[in-house]
């Protein structure tokens, strides 16, 4: 299962490989890199209760998802429109706020009007559309905006006709720019893994057109216990996304940043009248590495979605359920990739370091003169006793010739740049020289 790979990747077991071209560019603020660490919801739905913003940000998120014309009737913890008031209050924090121009999933032709991102009636100066990005385009919380959520997955694939089509996204697109040519405009898309049988590597590219920011979704944990959700789809999803947003169909040289959202609840979790099917939270260690192989696969920004559906937090005697368990694991992975956002904002280094077995996968950074290499473990599996050399890597032998493990507060020997250590199956370990 592991070896059928589908684009540029390959087991790194030796120092000269090498997949895309280059990275992906990252979204800039102020004219500097710009790693997003978002969150679409507070648990429960009340997403601009300021108190619940410091939380997040204590967490390192550093984005949010705020819909410009809420629909409340679509929710069963309904939101609110935000106001200039929600903006500032999210810039005082340091938080940025993505504005989302269609608010519910176009189930009907009713649905229709309420999505101003993709009503061409709204294309037009005076609009509400119009009169609300007047309004915001200048506030220092606007990160970018989103136009329709896994556009072609809806249309395209299940044959829904009440979605808007490419020639709308494609209009909205310039309209938008049209008012704010600053921002940016993100679109996310369904995963290439699961949809690759259906959908076309064309239709893909020509549906990533509509936006400056990239994206897909992937939420492998499910029914099957750990470690035995297949977790390896994000990799391969990312390494597709780099040939979507090429200049031509032969290249993998990504164009536009490019984003991964990953799993914030329990599969299913959103049909709440319908407990029967809901699957199981991730653990820590999945949680840790559907992040970290994103990040490794070139991922300049990652999201939790889903994460309005962790209701209740606490029970009744106020401890935590294993939806609060799990909002806390989200919240401790969030901190850690904080940690070294700046770093993730530098290109990725995919030469020089060696594996001692394929079913490790492996990233290396380098800012102010330190290296950090991030290595996961891509399976089920597992792995004992394992070599790791960095000796082609400009590594910065320690001089106790011990190698740093982040966040994990131990140290493993080595003999100045080649260790070994252990890997659990979907585990990630993060290495630095830094002294």
């Amino acid at each position: 299962m592991f070896s059928a790979w589908l684009i540029g990747c390959c087991f790194l077991v030796i120092s000269t490989v090498t997949w895309a071209a280059t990275d992906p560019p990252c979204i800039h603020v102020d004219g500097k890199p710009f790693f997003v660490i978002g969150c679409y919801d507070y648990p429960g739905g009340d997403d601009l209760n300021p108190t619940h913003l410091k939380e997040m940000k204590d967490a390192g998120i550093n984005a949010l998802h705020w819909t410009i014309n809420c629909v409340p009737k679509s929710y069963p913890n309904p939101p609110r429109d935000f106001t200039i008031h929600d903006l500032d209050t999210a810039h005082k924090l340091g938080l940025k706020v993505v504005a989302a121009l269609n608010s519910v999933a176009p189930w009907t032709k009713e649905d229709i009007p309420n999505n101003w991102g993709s009503s061409p009636e709204q294309f037009r100066p005076g609009s509400a559309l119009h009169k609300q990005l007047m309004e915001i385009k200048d506030h220092s919380a606007l990160l970018m905006y989103e136009t329709m959520d896994e556009p072609l997955g809806c249309r395209m694939m299940h044959k829904r006709d009440t979605w808007p089509s490419l020639d709308t996204l494609r209009k909205c697109y310039h309209f938008v720019k049209s008012v704010d040519p600053v921002h940016p405009i993100w679109c996310n898309e369904v995963a290439w893994f699961w949809c690759k049988d259906r959908l076309t590597m064309a239709q893909f590219r020509a549906w990533s057109r509509i936006c400056d920011v990239y994206s897909q979704d992937d939420y492998p944990v499910g029914g099957p216990a750990y470690p035995e959700s297949p977790l390896f789809v994000i990799a391969e999803d990312l390494d597709a996304m780099m040939r979507i947003v090429s200049a031509s169909p032969d290249s993998d040289v990504p164009t536009k940043p490019l984003m991964m959202v990953l799993q914030g609840q329990g599969r299913n979790m959103m049909a709440a009248d319908r407990p029967e099917i809901h699957r199981r939270n991730p653990n820590k260690i999945e949680t840790r590495f559907v992040a970290y192989s994103s990040i490794v696969h070139g991922a300049k920004g990652i999201w939790w979605w889903g994460t309005r559906d962790l209701v209740p937090l606490r029970d009744d005697r106020g401890r935590l359920t294993p939806n609060g368990e799990f909002w806390e694991i989200i919240k401790l992975v969030s901190r850690e990739i904080s940690e070294l956002r700046e770093v993730y904002c530098t290109q990725r280094i995919l030469t020089g370091f060696t594996l001692g077995d394929k079913r490790l996968d492996a990233a290396l950074f380098r800012s102010a003169g330190v290296n950090y290499l991030i290595v996961t473990n891509k399976s089920e599996h597992s792995l004992i006793d394992v070599s790791i050399s960095a000796d082609g890597c400009d590594w910065k032998a320690s001089p106790d010739k011990t190698v740093t493990v982040l966040f994990e507060q131990r140290k493993v020997n080595s003999d100045g740049t080649t260790w070994r250590d252990t890997f659990a199956p979907w585990d990630v370990h993060v290495y630095t020289d830094r002294s």
